[in-house]
């Protein structure tokens, strides 16, 4: 059993420095007796993205709120609002392609496009739901649902039968096949920790892959120099130099 106002207030501790730099005010309550069947480290990655998401994409002196719903008997969902701009149907419905940053790329908004994909893998690993919805000009509410620990009997270490086969799936969004040759040897260039944490997460759970993550450009044209990489998975926006910049020197010096 986990209870969820526990996990979400260690989430809110880590994201409120960025709230506070931005004026954004924080509010919402959720009972602290509701318990859910949950692994405890997933529902803190994808609370983190979530959240993190609510304040980057708000608007200064905005708000964030969340709050906490019946789905059914045995399952509850807790929405996350923000007063952003928004999104129209069309742009949610990008959100959940592989890098898609809805012409973000070369703003000061740090991502790269994969952390609400890992996020709903993740979700559906622990039996549960990730939905959006938005209006333009009004803001966007991130739902999550999940089983209720009382309705299971399990503890928060069960993940459910599906968990390994839905999360490790998110490695063919970006790769279609995986070579036979063992391990394949990836590198993913980005500065925002969170999103790290999360692709680090679900390459976990794939298998068959090395992962070395760089926090900025000079630092993964330094390593890719050293240890060359299969795969290359880049940021746009990286403090120093872009993606851009990297993947054009990479190409005019290829590496190993």
């Amino acid at each position: 059993m986990l209870p969820l106002a526990e996990a979400l207030d260690a989430a809110l501790d880590m994201v409120r420095p960025m709230a506070d730099l931005r004026a954004i005010t924080i509010d919402g309550h959720i009972n602290p007796g509701v318990q859910v069947r949950a692994d405890a480290q997933r529902l803190r990655q994808v609370l983190l993205n979530v959240l993190s998401n609510a304040v980057k994409y708000n608007r200064d002196g905005g708000r964030l709120g969340y709050r906490l719903e019946a789905a059914s008997r045995s399952r509850c969902a807790l929405l996350i609002e923000d007063s952003g701009p928004g999104l129209t149907a069309e742009q949610a419905a990008r959100l959940f392609q592989p890098f898609e940053r809805l012409g973000l790329e070369t703003s000061n908004v740090e991502g790269s496009g994969l952390g609400l994909i890992i996020s709903r893998r993740l979700m559906l690993g622990m039996q549960g739901s990730l939905s959006l919805s938005s209006r333009p000009g009004v803001g966007t509410c991130v739902r999550l649902e999940l089983p209720l620990a009382a309705a299971s009997g399990a503890n928060s270490t069960d993940k459910g039968p599906k968990d390994a086969a839905l999360t490790a799936s998110f490695a063919t969004l970006a790769f279609r096949e995986i070579s036979a040759r063992a391990p394949m040897r990836m590198l993913y260039v980005e500065d925002n920790r969170v999103n790290a944490i999360l692709f680090e997460e679900a390459i976990k759970l794939r298998g068959g892959i090395e992962l070395r993550i760089a926090e900025d450009g000079a630092e993964g044209l330094a390593m890719a120099g050293r240890w060359r990489p299969d795969v290359l998975i880049l940021d746009a926006n990286l403090p120093g130099m872009t993606g851009y910049e990297v993947l054009a020197q990479m190409r005019r010096k290829p590496v190993g």
